[in-house]
């Protein structure tokens, strides 16, 4: 028998451990984005299909079957996003933004595809977004890498590998269709009839394919580097070499075309050993020509990182502002404590239980919780603070918890 009030196939509701990590996620991409010099940007979940058909291609499964596209009262073609690269560049460019100005904005939401829900993917998914007008390819292609290796070290992950590639302008990708289609067409009797298609309408994404007949196909399949000319050679060097001279490791995979039309030049994702089939958590690359298809000549370059997939993957201790669950023996005791709003003004979490009750019973459910603290009000009008991490417990009044509590905010509770 079914739950009426279960949600929707591919969607999901998160319990609140889950939404606090999300949430935790979020907050920690958002301070790199920042400290990079990024800019939070906000658009519509809502565009116009014709935007993403244009955008995204019409060959690619995601605008032939994974999109939510339906028509409104007034009958206009409209569409969830399914992916944030396209509505961010058309409200920078509707808003006069990147016209004569670089700009480097980063946004986070939802986003939508109907395809078959498994391991870290859901028809509604969470993006954290990075975009960047105005800035020619080199340095920037690499910040996005220190940047996102910085996000990827502050959560705590790990067996997470760089993959890179360079898919040149779009003469030089032109120049490789053909190549790689005429490949394709010497070993048609091996591949299916809807490989057989892709072959033929984009031959490129067959390199992507994970039908496992065709590997070795693919790994004696041409290299996009033949087709490259020699100044997009010495730049795609040039961002190799920055990566290096930073210690940053990756793999140079001639497999990566990323999964929608309008990439060109440098492309990367940071794929993760601990997903299984569904590895990637980030990719991105230059998409120049995506631009230019809008009617401006200006370079950009972004990332999208599945914050979904960041969750499952991230250590389940993580550290943010420390948490303290603060209760007493008597809940008459708590009516008296108008100095312990102080202790709120600093960068913590101080949750108070009004409901009087034993310790022992206290400390389960703020271990279960997962608060790092317990602080309990005795009737000498002691509070008694036990840290559950160190097994450890210290005495105070309320002017020296105060004092404690402020020490938390600058970080000292680490060392303590």
């Amino acid at each position: 028998m079914s739950n009426k009030y279960q949600c929707l196939r591919g969607m999901r509701d998160l319990s609140l451990e889950q939404s606090g990590r999300i949430s935790y996620i979020e907050r920690t991409l958002e301070r790199i984005a920042q400290q990079y010099g990024y800019a939070n940007i906000q658009f519509p979940i809502l565009e116009e299909a014709t935007l993403f058909q244009k955008s995204i291609g019409i060959e690619t499964d995601i605008v032939g079957q994974e999109m939510y596209t339906f028509q409104d009262k007034n009958d206009q073609l409209i569409s969830l996003r399914p992916e944030g690269t396209a509505g961010c560049l058309r409200a920078c460019l509707a808003n006069g933004m990147i016209q004569r100005q670089k700009q480097k904005v980063y946004y986070q939401g939802p986003m939508f595809r109907r395809e078959r829900p498994q391991r870290g993917r859901f028809r509604q998914f969470q993006h954290f977004g990075i975009e960047v007008y105005g800035y020619p390819s080199g340095g920037i292609d690499a910040e996005l890498i220190l940047m996102s290796h910085q996000m990827w070290q502050s959560l705590g992950l790990n067996h997470i590998q760089l993959h890179v590639n360079y898919l040149g302008s779009p003469a030089s990708r032109v120049a490789y269709r053909d190549t790689l289609q005429a490949y394709w067409k010497e070993h048609t009797s091996e591949l299916t009839e809807d490989e057989r298609q892709r072959a033929e309408n984009n031959p490129l994404r067959l390199l992507d394919s994970k039908n496992p007949s065709i590997q070795s196909l693919i790994d004696h399949a041409p290299s996009i580097t033949e087709s490259l000319s020699d100044d997009e050679k010495q730049c795609y060097q040039k961002i190799l070499d920055m990566l290096s001279r930073h210690h940053i490791s990756y793999i140079e995979s001639k497999k990566l075309v990323r999964g929608l039309d309008y990439y060109s030049d440098f492309i990367f994702e940071w794929i993760s050993d601990d997903l299984g089939s569904q590895s990637t958590i980030c990719g991105g690359g230059r998409y120049d020509p995506l631009v230019a298809a809008m009617g401006h000549d200006i370079p950009a370059i972004g990332f999208a990182a599945g914050v979904d997939r960041i969750e499952e993957i991230m250590p389940k201790i993580f550290s943010d502002m420390p948490k303290i669950l603060f209760c007493a023996a008597d809940e008459s005791l708590l009516t008296r404590l108008e100095r312990l709003q102080q202790a709120r003004s600093n960068n913590i979490i101080l949750d108070i239980d009004y409901s009087a009750g034993k310790l022992k019973n206290k400390m389960k459910t703020a271990q279960h919780k997962a608060f790092d603290y317990i602080a309990y009000l005795q009737e000498d009008d002691q509070i008694k603070v036990i840290h559950f991490t160190k097994d450890e417990s210290h005495h105070f009044n309320i002017s020296e918890f105060n004092q404690w509590c402020q020490s938390l905010a600058t970080g000292d509770h680490y060392a303590s």
